[in-house]
């Protein structure tokens, strides 16, 4: 690539690009993710749908969400899980088994 002074810099590799757009979907994903947790809100179905839109659309899948929210519901309907500061800890527990 040519800079504007004319010295010729080296295209970002695959890796490179591949990295910058991960971290991208994972500062963006994060910052949804906390807004859905935000305070000592009641876990209610409004929550585990703005969790399963998040994960979408941050591209985890749909195996991946269905299997995380499926795990999440049964802690919740089991009354494990009492406010979204909780959800937010297993959500992600869950996650990173991925």
């Amino acid at each position: 690539m040519i800079s504007l002074f004319g010295k010729n810099e080296p295209e970002p590799t695959l890796l490179e690009r591949l990295k910058k757009s991960v971290s991208k979907t994972k500062a963006a994903l994060s910052e949804t993710v906390d807004t859905i947790f935000l305070g000592e809100r009641k876990i209610d179905p409004s929550i585990l749908k703005d969790l399963e839109t998040a994960l979408l659309s941050a591209d985890l899948g749909v195996k991946p969400t269905r299997e995380i929210l499926d795990a999440v519901a049964k802690k919740w309907i089991a009354n494990a899980l009492s406010d979204a500061r909780n959800l937010r800890t297993k959500s992600s527990r869950t996650s990173f088994e991925y």
